[in-house]
């Protein structure tokens, strides 16, 4: 936590079949453990599946801008 907010943080990168990585504020972890890069894989996979693109994801972001107007005025 940096000042009472979530520190940015990348998702995980699949760089090769065999390697994966996650970087950080202040580090970056690269895993060569083919279980765990597995999981990686599978993550983004899923990820890959569920994401908004296009029109889709631009309507979304325009919700949420909306939303943060209004709280923020309120």
């Amino acid at each position: 936590m940096i000042r009472g907010k979530t520190a940015p943080c990348q998702p995980p990168s699949t760089r090769t079949p065999r390697d994966s990585g996650l970087e950080h504020v202040s580090a970056e972890l690269t895993i060569d453990d083919p279980d765990q890069v597995a999981i990686y894989h599978r993550l983004m996979d899923r990820l890959r599946q569920v994401a908004a693109e296009g029109d889709e994801a631009r309507t979304i972001l325009r919700g949420l801008a909306a939303e943060h107007r209004d709280r923020a005025a309120s």
